[in-house]
């Protein structure tokens, strides 16, 4: 029995997906439990929909955005996305930028680079820097990491005298700061996955009025409520890049290995593995909602 995890064919461990397919089909699988994530919800998927963009052409077209940008740049991505911080380190250094972390961020990846010494952090990066926001009470551990950074904090007063020289990683959640920085114009770059609730439509709306306010424009972050990410104009396309293969990708995936049988998980849409494995030797199982298979 193979369970398929989230996977994706680039970025940095592609090659690392490539092994296992190759390993998992030797072993020519009883039953594969495969992700369908970006499995199209019905025949009406857009075109745009189903882009596969790659962490490569993130990078590309970040990069161009930040170029044309003399002011301030705020990166917005997963905290726990490693990939995205080095393609964001890389663009840093590429525009003559220091990137700001916050320091929770920054604690992170210093405990994860203990584990793995190739994980980015400002300890082995000149060009990370922890930003030094202005609470009044400051955790101990956060203490402790003000104190071992020295040189390497920054402060809102450097970044409002110099905002051109950074990009700073913040989120809807961060958005706080700016009063503290509170500089006027600058780009958002919005690099993460489009809002899936109630909630979080509203917290983009919030976003909105927060950069509104501080006449920030943005890149990549949906203009009005429930507006999907393919449809915002295609020179903001390519800004994310998922961490789920593509529909097309996970059919190729199932061919590849050759299981007896798949069982589709994780989709809105199981039987778009019907339609597309219909003419190979694949048996396609949907479970019924609260119901159970049995393979012998």
């Amino acid at each position: 029995v193979v369970y398929s995890g989230d996977l994706r064919w680039h970025g940095s461990a592609a090659e690392e997906t490539k092994r296992f397919i190759h390993e998992v089909a030797s072993l020519r699988p009883r039953l594969l439990l495969c992700e369908g994530t970006r499995i199209p919800k019905d025949a009406e998927a857009s075109e745009l929909e189903l882009t596969n963009y790659t962490e490569r052409e993130v990078y590309d077209r970040a990069l161009r955005k930040v170029q044309a940008e003399q002011g301030l740049v705020i990166a917005d991505f997963g905290p726990r996305n490693i990939e995205r911080l080095e393609t964001f380190l890389g663009i840093a250094r590429e525009t003559r930028r220091k990137l700001v972390i916050l320091a929770k961020d920054a604690f992170l990846l210093e405990m994860m680079g203990l584990v793995s010494p190739s994980v980015p952090g400002p300890s082995n990066s000149d060009d990370m820097l922890i930003y030094k926001d202005l609470r009044y009470r400051v955790e101990p551990w956060e203490e402790g990491l003000r104190e071992q950074s020295g040189s390497r904090l920054v402060s809102a007063r450097q970044v409002r005298d110099s905002p051109g020289d950074y990009i700073l990683c913040f989120s809807f959640w961060d958005a706080k700061n700016l009063i503290d920085i509170n500089v006027q114009g600058g780009l958002y770059v919005y690099s993460s996955s489009e809002a899936y609730t109630e909630e979080q439509e509203m917290d983009f709306e919030r976003l909105r009025n927060w950069l509104g306010h501080f006449g920030m424009r943005s890149v990549g972050l949906p203009y009005e409520k429930r507006q999907s990410i393919s449809a915002l104009p295609e020179e903001e396309q390519g800004l994310h890049s998922s961490g789920h293969a593509s529909a097309d990708d996970i059919m190729d995936f199932v061919r590849e290995i050759g299981p007896q049988t798949v069982v589709p998980i994780h989709t809105e849409n199981p039987g778009y593995f019907l339609e597309h494995l219909r003419n190979t030797d694949v048996e396609v199982a949907i479970r019924e909602y609260g119901g159970s298979l049995t393979f012998g």
